[in-house]
Protein backbone atom coordinates (compact mmCIF):
# COMPACT_ATOMS: atom_id res chain seq x y z
CA UNK A 1 0.00 0.00 0.00
CA UNK A 2 3.08 2.42 1.12
CA UNK A 3 4.57 1.05 -2.17
CA UNK A 4 2.09 1.92 -4.22
CA UNK A 5 1.62 5.53 -2.33
CA UNK A 6 4.89 6.51 -2.97
CA UNK A 7 5.01 5.86 -6.88
CA UNK A 8 1.60 7.85 -7.08
CA UNK A 9 3.52 10.60 -5.15
CA UNK A 10 6.79 10.58 -7.19
CA UNK A 11 4.90 10.62 -9.70
CA UNK A 12 2.89 13.48 -9.00
CA UNK A 13 5.83 15.27 -8.16
CA UNK A 14 7.67 14.18 -11.24
CA UNK A 15 4.39 16.09 -13.26
CA UNK A 16 4.90 19.11 -10.81
CA UNK A 17 8.44 19.47 -11.97
CA UNK A 18 7.75 19.26 -15.84
CA UNK A 19 4.47 21.68 -15.14
CA UNK A 20 7.17 23.97 -13.44
CA UNK A 21 9.20 23.14 -16.73
CA UNK A 22 6.44 24.27 -18.87
CA UNK A 23 5.73 27.38 -16.94
CA UNK A 24 9.38 28.40 -17.68
CA UNK A 25 9.36 27.75 -21.01
CA UNK A 26 6.22 29.62 -21.70
CA UNK A 27 7.17 32.54 -19.97
CA UNK A 28 10.87 32.84 -20.70
CA UNK A 29 10.83 31.99 -24.46
CA UNK A 30 7.23 31.96 -26.08
CA UNK A 31 5.22 34.88 -24.42
CA UNK A 32 8.02 37.09 -22.94
CA UNK A 33 7.25 40.38 -21.25
CA UNK A 34 8.63 43.31 -21.32
CA UNK A 35 12.10 43.67 -19.75
CA UNK A 36 14.89 46.32 -18.82
CA UNK A 37 16.46 44.92 -21.34
CA UNK A 38 13.92 44.54 -24.20
CA UNK A 39 11.70 46.82 -26.00
CA UNK A 40 7.81 46.09 -26.69
CA UNK A 41 9.22 46.17 -30.79
CA UNK A 42 12.19 43.78 -30.11
CA UNK A 43 9.53 41.63 -28.76
CA UNK A 44 7.21 41.49 -31.16
CA UNK A 45 10.04 41.50 -34.04
CA UNK A 46 11.45 38.45 -32.89
CA UNK A 47 7.99 36.59 -32.71
CA UNK A 48 7.47 37.25 -36.03
CA UNK A 49 10.83 36.00 -37.07
CA UNK A 50 10.12 32.67 -35.50
CA UNK A 51 6.64 32.39 -35.88
CA UNK A 52 7.10 28.82 -37.26
CA UNK A 53 8.95 27.54 -34.39
CA UNK A 54 7.08 29.21 -31.43
CA UNK A 55 3.62 27.31 -33.19
CA UNK A 56 6.05 24.08 -33.24
CA UNK A 57 6.93 24.38 -29.20
CA UNK A 58 3.46 25.59 -28.60
CA UNK A 59 1.68 22.47 -30.53
CA UNK A 60 3.95 20.28 -28.25
CA UNK A 61 3.63 21.52 -25.09
CA UNK A 62 0.31 21.63 -25.67
CA UNK A 63 0.29 17.78 -26.43
CA UNK A 64 1.96 17.24 -23.19
CA UNK A 65 -0.26 19.21 -21.06
CA UNK A 66 -3.44 17.06 -23.07
CA UNK A 67 -1.71 14.28 -21.87
CA UNK A 68 -4.55 11.96 -19.63
CA UNK A 69 -1.91 11.18 -17.35
CA UNK A 70 -0.84 14.79 -16.28
CA UNK A 71 -3.54 15.77 -13.48
CA UNK A 72 -6.26 18.74 -13.76
CA UNK A 73 -4.37 20.40 -10.78
CA UNK A 74 -1.30 21.00 -12.63
CA UNK A 75 -2.89 21.92 -15.92
CA UNK A 76 -4.91 24.58 -13.92
CA UNK A 77 -1.61 25.91 -12.47
CA UNK A 78 -0.16 26.24 -15.87
CA UNK A 79 -3.30 27.94 -17.03
CA UNK A 80 -3.21 30.44 -13.74
CA UNK A 81 0.21 31.12 -14.45
CA UNK A 82 -0.75 32.00 -17.96
CA UNK A 83 -3.94 33.91 -17.27
CA UNK A 84 -2.08 36.27 -14.20
CA UNK A 85 -2.72 39.97 -14.64
CA UNK A 86 -0.83 42.67 -12.14
CA UNK A 87 -3.82 44.64 -10.56
CA UNK A 88 -3.02 47.90 -9.19
CA UNK A 89 -4.60 48.59 -5.50
CA UNK A 90 -6.49 51.89 -6.43
CA UNK A 91 -6.57 52.77 -2.22
CA UNK A 92 -2.67 51.77 -2.51
CA UNK A 93 -1.45 55.16 -4.54
CA UNK A 94 -1.45 53.22 -8.02
CA UNK A 95 -3.48 52.89 -11.43
CA UNK A 96 -7.02 53.09 -10.93
CA UNK A 97 -7.60 50.18 -13.73
CA UNK A 98 -6.22 46.60 -14.51
CA UNK A 99 -2.78 46.80 -16.24
CA UNK A 100 -1.25 43.72 -17.97
CA UNK A 101 2.99 43.43 -17.93
CA UNK A 102 3.13 44.52 -21.63
CA UNK A 103 0.63 45.46 -23.71
CA UNK A 104 2.31 43.68 -26.40
CA UNK A 105 0.45 41.27 -28.27
CA UNK A 106 2.49 38.66 -27.08
CA UNK A 107 0.36 38.84 -23.26
CA UNK A 108 -2.73 38.34 -24.90
CA UNK A 109 -1.81 35.48 -26.64
CA UNK A 110 0.00 33.88 -23.38
CA UNK A 111 -3.66 34.87 -21.64
CA UNK A 112 -5.36 33.07 -24.95
CA UNK A 113 -3.43 29.96 -24.58
CA UNK A 114 -3.87 29.67 -20.62
CA UNK A 115 -7.93 29.94 -21.71
CA UNK A 116 -7.42 27.27 -24.21
CA UNK A 117 -5.49 24.36 -21.78
CA UNK A 118 -9.19 25.27 -19.59
CA UNK A 119 -11.26 24.92 -22.41
CA UNK A 120 -9.15 21.65 -23.79
CA UNK A 121 -9.70 20.32 -20.03
CA UNK A 122 -13.12 20.85 -20.07
CA UNK A 123 -14.11 18.46 -22.95
CA UNK A 124 -13.71 15.01 -21.00
CA UNK A 125 -17.05 14.37 -19.01
CA UNK A 126 -14.54 12.59 -16.65
CA UNK A 127 -12.34 16.00 -15.09
CA UNK A 128 -13.04 18.28 -12.66
CA UNK A 129 -14.53 14.65 -10.78
CA UNK A 130 -12.58 16.46 -7.72
CA UNK A 131 -14.27 18.73 -5.87
CA UNK A 132 -11.11 20.79 -4.85
CA UNK A 133 -10.22 21.22 -8.56
CA UNK A 134 -13.78 22.16 -9.51
CA UNK A 135 -13.66 24.86 -6.61
CA UNK A 136 -10.05 25.95 -8.17
CA UNK A 137 -11.85 26.26 -11.88
CA UNK A 138 -14.82 28.36 -10.67
CA UNK A 139 -12.65 30.72 -8.73
CA UNK A 140 -10.50 31.31 -11.73
CA UNK A 141 -13.50 32.30 -14.01
CA UNK A 142 -15.23 34.22 -11.12
CA UNK A 143 -11.76 35.91 -11.00
CA UNK A 144 -11.51 36.56 -14.54
CA UNK A 145 -15.18 37.90 -15.10
CA UNK A 146 -14.55 40.28 -12.08
CA UNK A 147 -11.31 41.42 -13.99
CA UNK A 148 -12.32 40.96 -17.61
CA UNK A 149 -15.00 43.94 -16.50
CA UNK A 150 -12.77 45.77 -14.87
CA UNK A 151 -10.16 46.39 -17.72
CA UNK A 152 -13.11 47.07 -20.48
CA UNK A 153 -12.36 48.46 -23.89
CA UNK A 154 -8.51 47.07 -23.25
CA UNK A 155 -9.71 43.50 -23.93
CA UNK A 156 -8.58 42.05 -27.24
CA UNK A 157 -11.70 40.46 -28.63
CA UNK A 158 -10.20 37.16 -28.96
CA UNK A 159 -9.36 37.25 -25.10
CA UNK A 160 -13.02 38.63 -23.90
CA UNK A 161 -14.51 35.82 -26.32
CA UNK A 162 -12.47 33.18 -24.41
CA UNK A 163 -13.42 34.31 -21.12
CA UNK A 164 -17.35 34.18 -22.28
CA UNK A 165 -16.64 30.98 -23.58
CA UNK A 166 -14.91 29.36 -20.63
CA UNK A 167 -17.92 30.68 -18.44
CA UNK A 168 -20.91 29.38 -20.37
CA UNK A 169 -18.83 26.32 -21.29
CA UNK A 170 -18.35 25.42 -17.63
CA UNK A 171 -22.02 26.36 -16.80
CA UNK A 172 -23.44 24.15 -19.61
CA UNK A 173 -20.83 21.51 -17.95
CA UNK A 174 -22.43 21.61 -14.52
CA UNK A 175 -26.17 22.37 -15.48
CA UNK A 176 -29.10 24.22 -14.02
CA UNK A 177 -27.48 25.01 -10.48
CA UNK A 178 -24.66 26.54 -11.11
CA UNK A 179 -26.74 28.78 -14.61
CA UNK A 180 -28.88 30.03 -11.64
CA UNK A 181 -25.86 30.91 -9.40
CA UNK A 182 -23.99 32.20 -12.25
CA UNK A 183 -27.62 34.25 -13.20
CA UNK A 184 -27.16 36.58 -10.55
CA UNK A 185 -24.00 37.76 -11.73
CA UNK A 186 -25.31 38.21 -15.03
CA UNK A 187 -27.79 40.17 -13.70
CA UNK A 188 -25.29 42.27 -11.94
CA UNK A 189 -23.47 43.14 -15.00
CA UNK A 190 -26.39 43.48 -17.07
CA UNK A 191 -27.30 46.47 -14.47
CA UNK A 192 -23.89 48.48 -14.80
CA UNK A 193 -22.79 51.36 -15.84
CA UNK A 194 -19.93 49.46 -17.77
CA UNK A 195 -20.88 49.17 -21.31
CA UNK A 196 -18.16 46.00 -21.83
CA UNK A 197 -19.20 44.48 -18.61
CA UNK A 198 -22.90 44.50 -20.35
CA UNK A 199 -21.51 43.14 -23.30
CA UNK A 200 -19.51 40.15 -22.07
CA UNK A 201 -22.50 39.23 -19.92
CA UNK A 202 -25.08 39.05 -22.75
CA UNK A 203 -22.52 36.81 -24.89
CA UNK A 204 -21.76 34.56 -21.79
CA UNK A 205 -25.63 34.22 -21.87
CA UNK A 206 -26.04 34.05 -25.57
CA UNK A 207 -23.14 31.07 -25.54
CA UNK A 208 -25.11 29.05 -22.54
CA UNK A 209 -28.63 29.81 -24.33
CA UNK A 210 -27.06 28.61 -27.68
CA UNK A 211 -26.95 24.76 -26.78
CA UNK A 212 -30.54 24.79 -25.53
CA UNK A 213 -32.23 26.51 -28.50
CA UNK A 214 -29.64 24.19 -31.02
CA UNK A 215 -29.99 21.41 -29.30
CA UNK A 216 -26.06 20.77 -29.51
CA UNK A 217 -24.41 17.38 -30.18
CA UNK A 218 -21.87 18.48 -27.35
CA UNK A 219 -24.52 18.68 -24.77
CA UNK A 220 -26.41 14.93 -23.89
CA UNK A 221 -29.93 15.61 -23.83
CA UNK A 222 -30.62 15.18 -20.33
CA UNK A 223 -28.20 17.75 -19.72
CA UNK A 224 -30.17 19.94 -22.40
CA UNK A 225 -33.44 19.26 -19.96
CA UNK A 226 -31.53 20.47 -16.91
CA UNK A 227 -29.98 23.68 -18.60
CA UNK A 228 -33.63 24.16 -19.99
CA UNK A 229 -34.70 23.90 -16.68
CA UNK A 230 -32.42 26.23 -14.86
CA UNK A 231 -32.92 28.93 -17.60
CA UNK A 232 -36.74 28.27 -17.75
CA UNK A 233 -36.52 29.38 -13.93
CA UNK A 234 -34.54 32.68 -14.57
CA UNK A 235 -36.28 33.78 -17.41
CA UNK A 236 -38.25 36.50 -16.15
CA UNK A 237 -35.21 38.32 -14.28
CA UNK A 238 -32.53 37.72 -17.33
CA UNK A 239 -34.87 38.92 -20.04
CA UNK A 240 -36.04 41.61 -17.86
CA UNK A 241 -31.88 42.73 -17.16
CA UNK A 242 -31.28 42.14 -21.35
CA UNK A 243 -34.41 44.76 -21.95
CA UNK A 244 -33.25 47.50 -19.72
CA UNK A 245 -29.67 47.35 -20.73
CA UNK A 246 -30.61 47.35 -24.24
CA UNK A 247 -32.43 50.57 -23.89
CA UNK A 248 -29.80 52.24 -21.78
CA UNK A 249 -27.13 51.16 -24.01
CA UNK A 250 -29.35 52.28 -26.97
CA UNK A 251 -30.24 55.20 -25.68
CA UNK A 252 -26.55 56.32 -24.92
CA UNK A 253 -25.28 54.95 -28.40
CA UNK A 254 -27.37 57.18 -29.90
CA UNK A 255 -27.04 60.22 -28.15
CA UNK A 256 -23.30 59.95 -28.60
CA UNK A 257 -23.39 59.11 -32.39
CA UNK A 258 -26.16 62.31 -32.63
CA UNK A 259 -23.33 64.24 -31.35
CA UNK A 260 -20.58 63.05 -33.12
CA UNK A 261 -19.14 62.93 -29.34
CA UNK A 262 -16.82 60.45 -28.14
CA UNK A 263 -17.01 57.55 -30.53
CA UNK A 264 -15.05 55.32 -28.63
CA UNK A 265 -17.48 55.31 -25.89
CA UNK A 266 -19.99 55.03 -28.84
CA UNK A 267 -18.00 51.94 -30.21
CA UNK A 268 -18.57 50.21 -26.63
CA UNK A 269 -22.57 51.05 -26.38
CA UNK A 270 -22.64 49.80 -30.17
CA UNK A 271 -21.41 46.66 -29.21
CA UNK A 272 -23.15 45.92 -26.46
CA UNK A 273 -26.09 46.68 -28.01
CA UNK A 274 -25.44 44.75 -30.99
CA UNK A 275 -24.20 41.41 -28.35
CA UNK A 276 -27.63 41.80 -26.55
CA UNK A 277 -29.82 41.59 -30.02
CA UNK A 278 -28.15 38.19 -30.65
CA UNK A 279 -28.50 37.12 -27.13
CA UNK A 280 -32.11 37.81 -27.50
CA UNK A 281 -32.72 36.79 -30.86
CA UNK A 282 -30.89 33.21 -29.37
CA UNK A 283 -34.00 33.46 -26.55
CA UNK A 284 -36.38 33.58 -28.92
CA UNK A 285 -35.85 30.62 -30.84
CA UNK A 286 -37.19 28.59 -27.38
CA UNK A 287 -38.11 31.17 -24.47
CA UNK A 288 -41.62 30.64 -23.30
CA UNK A 289 -43.56 33.84 -24.99
CA UNK A 290 -45.48 35.50 -22.19
CA UNK A 291 -42.49 36.28 -19.67
CA UNK A 292 -40.55 37.60 -22.94
CA UNK A 293 -43.61 39.69 -24.03
CA UNK A 294 -43.90 40.58 -20.65
CA UNK A 295 -40.07 42.05 -20.32
CA UNK A 296 -40.65 44.77 -23.32
CA UNK A 297 -37.90 43.23 -25.55
CA UNK A 298 -40.60 42.16 -27.80
CA UNK A 299 -41.51 46.14 -28.48
CA UNK A 300 -37.85 46.99 -27.92
CA UNK A 301 -36.90 45.26 -30.75
CA UNK A 302 -40.03 46.49 -32.74
CA UNK A 303 -39.35 49.77 -32.03
CA UNK A 304 -36.18 49.51 -33.13
CA UNK A 305 -36.82 48.01 -36.82
CA UNK A 306 -38.15 51.47 -37.47
CA UNK A 307 -34.99 53.10 -37.13
CA UNK A 308 -32.85 52.07 -40.44
CA UNK A 309 -28.94 52.19 -38.61
CA UNK A 310 -30.45 49.25 -36.23
CA UNK A 311 -32.04 47.83 -38.64
CA UNK A 312 -29.12 47.26 -40.62
CA UNK A 313 -27.56 45.82 -37.81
Amino acid sequence: MNSSSNQHSQSFSDLELVSDRIIFKLKRDLFPTLSSNSSKNDINNNRNNNKEIILSELTKIQMEIDDERFPISLKLKIAKSLIERVVCDPQGGGEQNVFLFSSSSSMAEQRHFGYTIIQKAMVKPSNFQDEKDKEELMAIIQRELELSARSGYQEPWPVKSKVAQITAEFIKREGSLVWIEFAKAIRRMLKSECAFEQELAAIITRYVAEDVALHSEEVFADKVRDLLSGMTSTIDEITRALFEALERNFRVENMFFEQNYNQQMARQHSNATIAILETVSVYAEWAPLVPFVRSGLVDSCAALLVRSRVALI
